[in-house]
C-alpha cells in the first residue's frame, strides 16, 4: 500500500485531534494475519479497546466493564494468545486509541515473553530491568512451593480418578461413559497442572505470594499498567470471582455461564479486588 496513509480523528469537546498512521506501518498491519483481522481493525473506530487472551475473557471482562460503566465506548477484542497480547496493543498505540490489555498472572512465568512484551510497549530499559527483577523474586516463589505437597495433591486426584474409573459398569451407556470421559479428562488436567511450580500463583495471583513479594509485585504492575499491560493480580479468569463464592475450576465453558449471571447481580465495591481491578484499569487507561 504505497502512498496510503490513514489519519484518525478524535474529537473532545470543541478540540480535534489527529493521528497519523503512515504506509509503511500499514503495511506492517496488512501483512499479519493477527492485526489485520476484522475484529481488531474494528477496534480503531472506538474511543477505547481492551484486548484479551482469548474470546471467553473478552466476553467476560466485556460484561464487568459495562457493569462498572454503562457509557463505556470500549471494544472488546481477543488476540491469539498472551504473547500476542502486546502486539495488539502495540497497533492501538501507534493509532492513538486509549487501550489496555489483560494476561493472566503466569505472563511472568517466561521471562523472554515479558521482555518481548515491554520492547512492543516500548518500554523504557531502565523499567524493564525493573520489571525483570521483580519477575525473578516472584518465579523464585514460584519454585517454592513443597514438592511433597504438590506430590499429596496429585495422589488425591488420582484417587478420585480411579473411583470415577471404577463406578462406570461394563454395560453403562454412551452418554454415561461420555460424561464419565469429561470428569477424567478434567481430573487428569489438574494433575498434569500439580506437576507444574506456577500453578499455584496462576490460580491465586497475589495472593499465592508472599507479603514482600506482593509489594514488589504491585510495583511491577503499577508500571507496566502505565504502557498498557495489565498483570491481572487476581490469576486468570477462573479466579476472578472466588471471594464471591464462584468456585475455581478448569472448566472455563461452565465457569463463564455462572460468572455471567453471578455478575449481572453484583454491586460493584473497590472492597472487592475484582472490582477494584477493573476500577483501576478504567481510570488509569481508558479515560
Amino acid at each position: 500500500m504505497e502512498n496510503v496513509t490513514i489519519i484518525r480523528i478524535d474529537r473532545t469537546e470543541n478540540k480535534n485531534s489527529f493521528c497519523e498512521i503512515d504506509s509503511e506501518a500499514l503495511n506492517q498491519i496488512t501483512s499479519n494475519p493477527l492485526l489485520s483481522s476484522a475484529r481488531v481493525l474494528d477496534g480503531l473506530f472506538y474511543s477505547s479497546v481492551i484486548v484479551t487472551e482469548s474470546d471467553a475473557d473478552a466476553k467476560f471482562f466485556a460484561s464487568a466493564f459495562n457493569h462498572v460503566n454503562k457509557e463505556l465506548e470500549a471494544h472488546f477484542v481477543a488476540a491469539e494468545n498472551k504473547q500476542t497480547v502486546a502486539k495488539v496493543l502495540q497497533l492501538y498505540s501507534m493509532m492513538g486509541v486509549k487501550h489496555a490489555g489483560i494476561v493472566d498472572f503466569d505472563m511472568l512465568r517466561v521471562e523472554t515473553e515479558i521482555s518481548q512484551a515491554m520492547v512492543q510497549l516500548g518500554i523504557p530499559q531502565a523499567q524493564q530491568n525493573t520489571v525483570l527483577e521483580i519477575r525473578s523474586l516472584i518465579a523464585q516463589e514460584a519454585n517454592q512451593v513443597p514438592a511433597k505437597t504438590r506430590l499429596e495433591n496429585f495422589r488425591d486426584i488420582l484417587a478420585r480418578i480411579n473411583t470415577k474409573v471404577t463406578e462406570i459398569d461394563d454395560d453403562a451407556s454412551e452418554e454415561e461413559v461420555g460424561k464419565a470421559l469429561k470428569f477424567l479428562q478434567k481430573r487428569a488436567n489438574e494433575a498434569a497442572n500439580l506437576t507444574k511450580p506456577w500453578k499455584e500463583l496462576k490460580e491465586k495471583g497475589r495472593a499465592g505470594l508472599s507479603p514482600l513479594a506482593q509489594e514488589k509485585f504491585d510495583d511491577l504492575y503499577s508500571l507496566l499498567l502505565d504502557h498498557g499491560l495489565c498483570i491481572y493480580p487476581l490469576g486468570e479468569l477462573e479466579s476472578s470471582l472466588t471471594d464471591f463464592g464462584l468456585r475455581y475450576t478448569t472448566d472455563k465453558r461452565q465457569w463463564i455461564v455462572e460468572a455471567l449471571k453471578m455478575l449481572a447481580n453484583s454491586q460493584v465495591s473497590d472492597e472487592r479486588t475484582f472490582w477494584k481491578t477493573i476500577n483501576h484499569i478504567i481510570s488509569k487507561r481508558l479515560q
